[in-house]
């Protein structure tokens, strides 16, 4: 459960964590981690959030998240994970120069806190999401980060699949990828001249209405919005011009009436005048026959607060709770829903950083669940 210290294993010995379980190692915290190689066992097909909560004597904790959207693997497998710092073999590298995506380019060096290797027993996995929550660095001197693969047991760095707008440095993600070995955390300026203030969704009768709002729009061209049933492939439904070449706020709106069936899944691309682009985060819309879902969580990774955004077709009470990757209920609120959309507001600076998972219970029995970090500072 990782609450009281550091397991410290030097040389090549090991933490091996046989049962399979999500939630079978905490996120754990700056003074209770793995100082060294902590290894999981996962089952066969797989899915889901997996933390690997290890560090090193130097910069210290240094937790990573694998979430996996599809399988594993067809068989059942292990994950070893170690949080090394840069030198010997493993050289810190310099600025990369890719780019633009997501409005960066990774102009700067490597953040200097080191790297994470984790190897797999099999050779070809199923497609996961990143999340790297950086402590111990020095040299953040950029806006915009993103997660750096290293595919073989050899320095050397590429980007693989699709990179996250907007993260902050303590909860780096990339999305879409697949197979295991070494990876970091590279850093730029963001040169997007756009500010997304909010992205929502909301099920009506026969569409998705789909609403966002920016701050400022300057030297930018259009927005793709994009729509998927899995939250890995999407597919453009929408092109939206800039409204004009300001920086005052601007509403932006799209009824999508070609939705899937139970849950879709949005995206905003918004593309400056040169091409360079960026992602938002995803939001979903799961649709049942009371046409009620969470249509947002906001921010994740939240910080100080967390924002629920429920639309509902019929007026009912509820419960919301806030529920760690132990099951352990940490906040639990009553709730009365009035047709149409009801927003909460919950505060969560006091919660230890880690995953969470928000349920939604309804007094007519039917119970909704979405997941969301918290990156703040324990």
């Amino acid at each position: 459960t990782l609450t009281s210290g550091k397991i410290i294993t030097p040389n090549t010995q090991e933490v091996q964590i046989m049962n399979t379980a999500n939630a079978a190692v905490t996120s754990g915290n700056s003074t209770s981690y793995v100082q060294g190689y902590l290894r999981r066992f996962l089952a066969a097909n797989a899915i889901g959030s997996f933390d690997f909560p290890v560090g090193h004597a130097t910069p210290g904790y240094e937790l990573a998240n694998i979430n996996f959207t599809s399988g594993a693997a067809a068989s059942s497998l292990d994950l070893l994970a170690k949080f090394n710092t840069w030198g010997g073999a493993w050289p810190m590298p310099g600025a990369p120069g890719w780019g633009p995506e997501c409005g960066n380019t990774y102009s700067s060096p490597y953040l200097n806190n080191g790297y994470w290797i984790i190897n797999s027993s099999v050779a070809s996995t199923g497609n996961y999401d990143m999340t790297l929550y950086n402590n111990g660095y020095s040299n953040a001197a950029s806006s915009g980060w993103s997660i750096a693969k290293s595919p073989s047991s050899a320095p050397s760095w590429t980007l693989q699949g699709t990179c996250v707008s907007s993260c902050p440095i303590t909860a780096v993600q990339r999305t879409g990828m697949s197979g295991f070995s070494g990876f970091s955390t590279i850093q730029g300026p963001t040169s997007l001249p756009i500010e997304l203030v909010e992205f929502s969704a909301v099920a009506m009768e026969g569409q998705n209405d789909i609403a966002w709002k920016v701050a400022a729009e300057i030297n930018f061209n259009h927005y793709e919005l994009e729509s998927s049933d899995d939250a890995i492939n999407f597919k453009k439904i929408n092109t939206v011009y800039s409204m004009n070449q300001s920086s005052n706020l601007k509403n932006y709106e799209y009824a999508d009436k070609d939705f899937y069936t139970p849950i879709t899944y949005y995206r905003l691309k918004s593309i400056d005048n040169d091409g360079s682009y960026k992602f938002s985060k995803v939001i979903s819309i799961e649709r049942n026959k009371h046409l009620y879902s969470i249509v947002n969580i906001f921010p994740n990774p939240a910080i100080t607060e967390m924002n629920i955004i429920i639309n509902n077709a019929v007026q009912q009470a509820g419960k919301i709770e806030v529920i760690d990757v132990l099951g352990k209920i940490v906040y639990s609120e009553g709730i009365n829903l009035n047709i149409g959309e009801s927003k909460f507001v919950i505060n969560s600076s006091k919660f230890h950083r880690g995953t969470y998972f928000v349920k939604v219970s309804l007094n007519d029995e039917t119970v909704i669940t979405n997941k969301i970090i918290v990156s703040n500072k324990d």
